[in-house]
């Protein structure tokens, strides 16, 4: 799997967990709380599984996270919180000058290189 600009999804509060720890992540981690509440009193739909959670269900299978060097938000911090969550099988790569889903248009070969030599490697 390759995922480029990984945080928080919103609708699990065990992702917006990855936030920085400020003001911001605990209103996330209320405001998540309350959709997913509502979300459950109005439909039969179970909760999604949290990102952490996920990289942890897909291992042994690599996993190669792209973030963004100068991208706002979490990702800068949510990347080794969820490489953390498999940390043998997951591989994170930081893009300097990529802003948040910036990587490809930032350092384009050096993209192509990486997901594809990744790809490559892992689908054998």
């Amino acid at each position: 799997m390759v995922a480029e600009g990984v945080s928080s999804r919103g609708t699990v509060a065990d992702d917006d967990l990855v936030l920085p720890d400020h003001v911001g992540r605990w209103m996330n981690v209320g405001q998540t709380w309350i959709q997913q509440r509502l979300a459950d009193l109005l439909t039969g739909a179970t909760a999604p599984r949290g990102l952490r959670s996920a990289v942890s269900a897909v291992a042994p299978r690599p996993v190669l996270l792209i973030v963004g060097g100068d991208a706002l938000g979490g990702e800068i911090t949510a990347g080794p919180r969820l490489q953390a969550a498999a940390p043998d099988t997951v591989d994170l790569w930081k893009i300097a000058g990529a802003p948040h889903i910036g990587g490809l248009a930032a350092q384009p070969q050096q993209w192509e290189t990486r997901v594809v030599g990744f790809l490559d490697r892992t689908l054998r």
